[in-house]
Parts: structure tokens; C-alpha cells; sequence
């Protein structure tokens, strides 16, 4: 192994934190009944239950400059711990302070810090399937129908450094009132709220005490809390509290659930001048439902515009990440976040067999399909798609498809905003001034709308007669997305905004200070902003061969190969 050092000895202290992989447990469970009710009607139900839990060291305490976030600590010319030859240079030096960076380990700041995460899913479904016999029309259809209901819990755990006790930590004193004990600067300036500090030492590996490691790495528990919640993107206006007991670290739970049911039916329509004409119909419904709650006493409501280390007069030297952070675990951006959303749909496939046993056609089929789906808060958007499927000769098939295609926001695209620390190379307000920080929202947009895009296929299969058993396939596709799905980032943000006159539309994603006019938070949301394209070729090749391994016989030997090529 190696290390990069700048000062120090040159170990590397995250090396007794590298897991291959997190402790992991998992359990599933699955049921399946049917039930033929009557010789044409088998009706079912199927179970499914399934849980995975995730315990993972943190790698705790990281503190440096890096991509424009400074995090690193301020160490003052009277910190208790300082080395007196430090100390002395700083004298000499005139220095007031200075930044160092930290990296926590196991014997310091990454202890006890950890994440857990215990996922548990459950799933249900009943249907039936029926198949009609009768004279005349509809003799030989069959129709299908299902309903199905999930649920999936989430439960995290987090416990971290937290930013605002490790900034009144680490400013460690001498005690005015008493010169043989080291307290914290905090401490002495509001006892009520720092009263509790235990003052850290960052000097050399293991002079951390434990109970200073607690201090900055356990909230303290047992602590009836009771808040109004700020919820992602509506803010209070959902009127909802939460009341709840702290633990060491923060912790969150989220629900998800979803509703589906389904109605088609399928068969032959009439007998057409090459072949049957089957179509099927069918109608749909899907409900989807999101509610994350966080359990963080340092900032019980998730409010993105609280910085609990911010205007605190007992606090000095705090990182500009520390001070635009709305929560003071550590690498933790979770929000508050609920919401839900449906969609109706009813759509038809139609198989139509337009010619057969001709020279070069021994069987040309068109297919065709088309789906209307009704999307809570973006409308309705109608897709489709057509094709042939046409067999020159019994080896050889060529086929080729147009459609247009439609995917809609998930429940994380539309709700799931998270906040943290942005930053821009340039301010066009400010042009000589450089990298600019701030706080930032991304994520999540209710008012997203659904993905459209039109996609071509074209390609042949031959399954030659004179080698039993060998398939090959190749296929040219291309693919124009329109209203993709993304984000512009920060920079591009703030120079639409300027460039405009204040009078673009994303201008609405900045706040900046009214008295500075610095920026103080940009929104770098999922907006229907992009246009992309692909295309390509898939080559597929594939053999079956029939063996006998074992007594009865029967058993077969498969390889498949698979060639995708962007072009």
C-alpha cells in the first residue's frame, strides 16, 4: 500500500476502516396457491415477504479542502493541546490560527461511527385467469385480472461526527478559573448549551479521549423532542408534528407502498385472408405512495433553511460547510419527504397477418399496440407502437419496429430533494472572485412531467434448418428522448439566470442575500430539460444441443453470446 501525506508520518489512518463489504444479513420468503374453481377459471394468490440489513463502518471525521468544500478544523494559538513547539512557531509567526485537516480512524473519531440500514418488503397478490368456451364470438379467449399490494419499510440509522460539537470540541482552552483542567471555549461563553463539551484532542493518534469521541460522535439520548415537520417540497404547509425520543444517532424511516391492478382480455377476432387477427384489450391502475421521516435532534423539523451552527456566539473558526449544513451529522442530507401519485392507462395490441406461403414471404404479420395513460399532476400522454414480422423462408425472419414510448417520474424524481453545499468556479455577479460556495437543494419535482421517446429497430433472426439448434440475431436501434429527465447543475444555473436579465425561469431556483447580493442557495431540482439520442447494434448467438447425462435423459447444453455495439 501507499499514502499521500502532506506533514505527518505518513500512515494511513483509514486503513483499519477498508471492509471488503458491510455486514450483511438477508431473508426472503415466497408462497404461491392457485385453484382451478371450475374446469376454465383457476383463481391464485401469491406472498412474498423478504428482509435485508446492512451494518457498515463509517469512515468518520474526514476534514479538508477538497472541490471548493472546506471543511477542515481551526485550531487556535491557545488550544490547550497544542504542542508547545507549534504553539512557538505560531508566536513567532504572528498566527492567530491555523487549518488542519483531519482523517478519523478507529482508535479516534471513526470508532463507533457507523450506518445501518434494515430493509423489509412485503408484497401480495390474488388473480384469476379464465378461459372462455362458447360458441361464437369470444369462443377461446381468455381473460386475465390481478390485484397486487407492497409495502416497503426502510429503517436507517446513522451516527456520525457532529460538525457544530466537534468545532466547540476541538476549540479547547485552558480554564480561566481553574488552570489545571482544559474545557471548552464554548463552554465558558454559554454553559447552559456547551455545558456538556468535552474538549478534544486531535494531536498524535489515540490522545482522543472516549468520552470526547462520544461527545462528538452520539447525540445525547433520551430526549423527548416534539416539532412541526418540514416536509419536501411543500415546506410546513402539510401542518404535521413528530414527537420522538433521541437516540445516539439519527435516524430515519421510510414507507413506501404501492397498488396495482389489472384487466385484459385477449383471443381471435375473426379469421383474416392469411391467418387469425387476435388483438387484446385491457385496462390498468397504479398508485404510488412516499413518507420519509427524520429523526434529527439537531434539527428536529428537517428544515433546510435551519443551520444550527450558524449565529452561534460560542463558536469560532466553523468551516463554510459546517455553517450552510442543516444537519450536523456528517455526510447525512436526508429529508423529510412524502407524496403519492397515480396513473389509469387502457391499452390494445393487434396481431394481423397480411400474407403467407408466397415466393420470399412465407409469412409477413403486422403488430400494432397503443396505450393512453392518465398521469396525477402531468396529464395524460398516449403511446405506441407498430411493426412487421416477416418470414422470408422458414430460416430467416426480418423485423423491424417504430414506437413511441413513454416512462414517468419515479416517487424519488418527483420528491426526494436533499440539501447540502453547492458551488460555482464563477459568479458572473462577482467575475474576479472565484469559486463561490452556498447552500443547495437538489433533487426531487412534483410537476415533472413523463419522458417521451421514439425508438427504431430493425433486424433479421436466422435459425437455419441444416445446424438443429443454433440461433442468431442482429439488430440496428435507434432512440431520440425528448423531455429527458435531468438536471442543468449549479454553473449552468446561475449563468441562464444572469445571462437573461433575471427575467429566465431558472431564475427562480436562486436566492441570493439581499444585503450582499451573494448567492445563498441554488435549487438544482429534475426538470424535463433534456434532449439525448443513441443508437446501435445487438448481436446475439446462441446454440442448444440435446445430451443425455443422466438416466432418464433429457437434459440439454445452452451457450448464448451477447455483442452490444454503440454506434
Amino acid at each position: 500500500g501507499h499514502s499521500i501525506t502532506n506533514g505527518g508520518r505518513g500512515d494511513d489512518s483509514t486503513l483499519n476502516l477498508a471492509t471488503l463489504a458491510p455486514e450483511a444479513q438477508r431473508a426472503n420468503a415466497f408462497a404461491y396457491l392457485s385453484f382451478d374453481a371450475t374446469p376454465n377459471l383457476k383463481l391464485f394468490v401469491q406472498a412474498l415477504a423478504g428482509q435485508s440489513k446492512i451494518d457498515q463502518p463509517d469512515h468518520a471525521g474526514r476534514f479538508a479542502n477538497v472541490a471548493g468544500i472546506d471543511t477542515r478544523i481551526t485550531i487556535y494559538r491557545e488550544n490547550a493541546f497544542l504542542p508547545a513547539a507549534v504553539r512557538q512557531i505560531m508566536v513567532n509567526e504572528n498566527l492567530a490560527s491555523f487549518q488542519m485537516n483531519v482523517v478519523g480512524d478507529r482508535e479516534g473519531l471513526g470508532r463507533d461511527t457507523r450506518m445501518i440500514q434494515d430493509n423489509k418488503t412485503y408484497s401480495g397478490t390474488t388473480g384469476f385467469q379464465w378461459d372462455i368456451t362458447r360458441d361464437g364470438f369470444l369462443n377461446g379467449w381468455q381473460v386475465n385480472g390481478y390485484l397486487q399490494y407492497g409495502e416497503a419499510d426502510n429503517r436507517g440509522y446513522q451516527q456520525g461526527v457532529l460538525l457544530d460539537r466537534i468545532a466547540a470540541a476541538t476549540d479547547a482552552i485552558v480554564d480561566p478559573t481553574n488552570p489545571s483542567r482544559v474545557v471548552c471555549r464554548a463552554a465558558t461563553i454559554n454553559p447552559t448549551k456547551w455545558g456538556n463539551c468535552v474538549p478534544l484532542n486531535l494531536f498524535g493518534r489515540g490522545n482522543a479521549s472516549a468520552a470526547a469521541i462520544d461527545y462528538v460522535t452520539k447525540s445525547t439520548p433520551g430526549q423527548t423532542i416534539t416539532s412541526p415537520l418540514y416536509f419536501q417540497p411543500d415546506g410546513y404547509d402539510s401542518g404535521e408534528t413528530v414527537t420522538f425520543t433521541s437516540s445516539e444517532g439519527k435516524v430515519y424511516n421510510t414507507h413506501t407502498a404501492q397498488t396495482m391492478a389489472e384487466l385484459s382480455t385477449s383471443g381471435k377476432v375473426f379469421d383474416g385472408w392469411a391467418g387469425d387477427i387476435a388483438a387484446a384489450f385491457g385496462v390498468s391502475y397504479r398508485k404510488e405512495e412516499l413518507n420519509q421521516i427524520v429523526y434529527d435532534p439537531s434539527n428536529p423539523a428537517s428544515d433546510p433553511a435551519i443551520f444550527p451552527a450558524t449565529g452561534d456566539p460560542a463558536l469560532r473558526g466553523v468551516p463554510s460547510y459546517t455553517a450552510t449544513r442543516s444537519s450536523m451529522v456528517q455526510n447525512s442530507t436526508i429529508p423529510n419527504v412524502h407524496g403519492t401519485y397515480d396513473v389509469k392507462e387502457a391499452f390494445t395490441e393487434w396481431q394481423v397477418p397480411l400474407l403467407k406461403e408466397l415466393p420470399a414471404i412465407d409469412r409477413l404479420n403486422l403488430l400494432a399496440a397503443a396505450r393512453y395513460a392518465k398521469y396525477q399532476g402531468s396529464g395524460g400522454v398516449w403511446s405506441w407502437k407498430y411493426g412487421l414480422d416477416w418470414d422470408v423462408v422458414k430460416d430467416l425472419r426480418l423485423r423491424g419496429t417504430v414506437s413511441r414510448d413513454v416512462r414517468a417520474a419515479t416517487l424519488t424524481e418527483r420528491y426526494n430533494q436533499t440539501g447540502g453545499v453547492g458551488s460555482v468556479s464563477r459568479d458572473p455577479a462577482f467575475p474576479n472572485d472565484g469559486t463561490q460556495n452556498f447552500s443547495s437543494r437538489s433533487g426531487g419535482n412534483p410537476f415533472l412531467d413523463p419522458e417521451t421517446s421514439k425508438t427504431y429497430t430493425y433486424g433479421l433472426v436466422y435459425q437455419p434448418g441444416w445446424l438443429q439448434g443454433f440461433s442468431g440475431s442482429v439488430d440496428y436501434w435507434k432512440v431520440d428522448i425528448a423531455g429527458a429527465i435531468g438536471t442543468l447543475g449549479f454553473q449552468r444555473i446561475v449563468d441562464d439566470c444572469f445571462n437573461s436579465g433575471g427575467a429566465a425561469s431558472v431564475c427562480s431556483l436562486i436566492t441570493r442575500d439581499a444585503t450582499t447580493n451573494r448567492l445563498s442557495q441554488v435549487r438544482n431540482i429534475s426538470q424535463n430539460i433534456a434532449a439525448s439520442a443513441g443508437k446501435g447494434v445487438d448481436v446475439e448467438l446462441g446454440y442448444r444441443h440435446s445430451v443425455s447425462l443422466f438416466r432418464d435423459g433429457g437434459e440439454s447444453l445452452a451457450a448464448r453470446l451477447f455483442w452490444p455495439h454503440l454506434l
